[in-house]
């Protein structure tokens, strides 16, 4: 990281003292649910899934300004919740302070006086959020591996591989673990399943940790369900529109093969056991997969956004190609 951008980074904090609200964890594992619980308490604001930020913050000083600008105004998720004019605000090399701004602007909109983001994969770079915005405090939310596993294969938005669940599971849940030994002041845990079992006590726990009341507004999200979202993913966020119901915890059970289960556990086992889930079956090694099964999991991903939505899936290859040609490096297509 350039010296340029730890100034940038470091005038940020300076101005920027008051909380942030970031939801992490695997993806399928009720980030979604969360977020839009929260979002509806009445001084919180948290949009829908922001990965591009992450691009332009590591890899949008490379480009030059008026290509970025226009890039950042056709970006497909950015319009989804952002609904202001972007010349409101100066699209510049501070890209930190830029996205601060952003998400400021949109919650005085709101009447809001706490912004934050819900993307899965942020959970993978805690450290380098925490230095471009301040003060960041984590929601770390994590689900039964098996559960997650099958959500991934009837996911059209989601690889549908079961090596690929497997190890995104395994890769972001210890990531969620280290924070919580490194900074166990700005992180607080929880599971999908408690969520979904206890939610009013689940939820006074993370809003006394983020030092706000509970409010039972919050339990209503479902009367504005899924309308946030394009017609892609709210396809598959139906259960969005229904008050929180408990099956959802252990429909796994009734529909994922035995040796999914034995090769979820033989390879999940270590990190399952930290966060307190029991294996059912690890007596032996389980099948193997074919090298070829991720491939196909992507393949499904990107005939569904082709179909579905074509204008997200060009601009992350169209962004992704023109940042890796700009940085000289590959490294946008890894995050």
């Amino acid at each position: 990281m350039s010296a340029c951008i730890n100034e940038e980074r470091e005038s940020v904090n300076q101005k920027n003292v008051f909380v942030k609200v970031f939801i992490i964890g695997c993806g399928r594992s009720g980030t979604t649910l969360l977020r839009t619980i929260l979002n509806h308490h009445s001084k919180l604001f948290i949009p829908t899934e922001s990965l591009f930020i992450l691009d332009y913050l590591k890899f949008g000083n490379s480009i030059p300004p008026k290509l970025c600008s226009f890039m950042l105004k056709h970006e497909p998720q950015f319009k989804i919740w952002f609904n202001s004019e972007l010349p409101l605000i100066k699209v510049n090399t501070n890209f930190c302070q830029f996205f601060n701004q952003v998400h400021e602007m949109e919650m005085v909109k709101k009447n809001k006086t706490i912004w934050g983001q819900k993307t899965p994969r942020f959970i993978r770079h805690t450290d380098f959020l925490s230095d471009c915005f301040g003060n960041v405090k984590y929601v770390f939310i994590h689900r039964d591996p098996r559960a997650v596993a099958q959500s991934f294969k009837k996911s059209q938005n989601h690889n549908s591989s079961l090596k690929y669940a497997t190890d995104r599971w395994n890769q972001d849940n210890k990531f969620g673990l280290e924070l919580m030994r490194s900074h166990p002041d700005n992180v607080v845990s929880t599971s999908f399943e408690r969520l979904v079992c206890n939610p009013k006590q689940t939820l006074k726990e993370i809003m006394t940790f983020l030092g706000l009341e509970f409010e039972d507004q919050m339990l209503k999200y479902f009367e504005n369900g899924n309308s946030e979202y394009s017609k892609l993913s709210g396809a598959i966020l139906q259960g969005l529109n229904k008050p929180i119901h408990r099956n959802s915890v252990y429909e796994w059970k009734n529909v994922i093969s035995k040796e999914d289960v034995q090769y979820i556990d033989y390879n999940c086992q270590e990190t399952m056991s930290e966060l307190g889930y029991e294996p059912l079956v690890v007596n032996s090694e389980p099948k193997s997969i074919s090298k070829f099964d991720k491939i196909n999991g992507w393949l499904s991903v990107i005939n569904s956004y082709a179909t579905g939505w074509p204008e997200e899936l060009f601009y992350v290859l169209f962004r992704k190609t023109i940042m890796s040609v700009f940085s000289k490096s590959l490294k946008p297509f890894k995050i």
